[in-house]
C-alpha cells in the first residue's frame, strides 16, 4: 500500500487519514508552537554561505516570529554551544534599500519601519527585536545577540557591528518531516 505524507499544521497527514507527530532531521530540534525545526550552525560562516548551507539542508536562516520563538533559539544556542553569549546570523536582511536610522531611533522597538527588510524564507514580518537605534544603514544583514552578553542581558537584533562577510555562527530553520510508523 502506498501512503501519501502531507505536512498539515502541527501534524503530518497520512492518507488514508492517519496523524503522526512531525519529526526533525538529524541535528535539528523541534519547536511545536511554530511547527519548525532548528539547528545551531557551525562552523562560523559569512551570511551568504550560512544561508546557502541552510538551503542545502532544506531550510533557511531562521526567521523569528515571536518572543517565544526567539527564546527557543536563544536556549538552543546556549545548550548547543555552551558559551556565555553569541552573535548569530538570522535570516533577516535588507533587500538593498537603505533605511534611515535616525527615523527609527525615535520609534518603539516594535514599531520600527521594516519596509525593506525581509526574511530569507519569504515569511511575513510579524515580530522584531531590534536593539534601540537599530536597524542602521551600515550593513544589510541582521544578527541576533543572545542573552548573557555584557551590554544588555536579553537577546536582541542588530546590523551595525558585523559585516555580512564576517564569519559567525548561525541558526537554520526548516519544516519538519512526516514519518510513517
Amino acid at each position: 500500500m502506498v501512503l501519501l505524507l502531507i505536512p498539515y499544521k502541527k501534524f503530518c497527514l497520512i492518507v488514508p487519514l492517519k496523524f503522526q507527530s512531525p519529526q526533525c532531521r538529524q541535528g535539528y530540534q523541534y519547536f511545536q508552537k511554530w511547527n519548525s525545526c532548528y539547528k545551531f550552525g557551525s562552523p562560523p560562516l559569512n551570511y551568504n554561505a550560512a544561508e546557502q548551507n541552510c538551503m542545502t539542508e532544506g531550510g533557511y536562516l531562521a526567521s523569528i516570529h515571536s518572543l517565544e520563538e526567539e527564546e527557543f533559539i536563544d536556549d538552543l544556542v546556549h545548550r548547543t554551544a555552551q558559551g556565555l553569549y553569541y552573535v548569530i546570523w538570522i535570516g533577516f536582511n535588507n533587500s538593498g534599500n537603505k533605511i534611515l536610522s535616525f527615523i527609527q531611533s525615535s520609534l518603539d522597538v516594535n514599531d520600527v519601519n521594516v519596509d525593506h527588510w525581509q526574511w530569507t524564507d519569504g515569511t511575513e514580518i510579524t515580530y522584531n527585536n531590534w536593539y534601540p537605534s537599530e536597524p542602521t544603514t551600515i550593513f544589510n544583514c541582521a544578527n541576533m545577540i543572545t542573552t548573557g552578553n555584557p551590554y544588555i542581558n536579553r537577546s536582541y537584533w542588530a546590523n551595525c557591528c558585523q559585516n555580512c562577510s564576517s564569519a559567525q555562527y548561525y541558526v537554520c530553520k526548516q519544516n519538519p518531516i512526516c514519518v510513517s510508523n
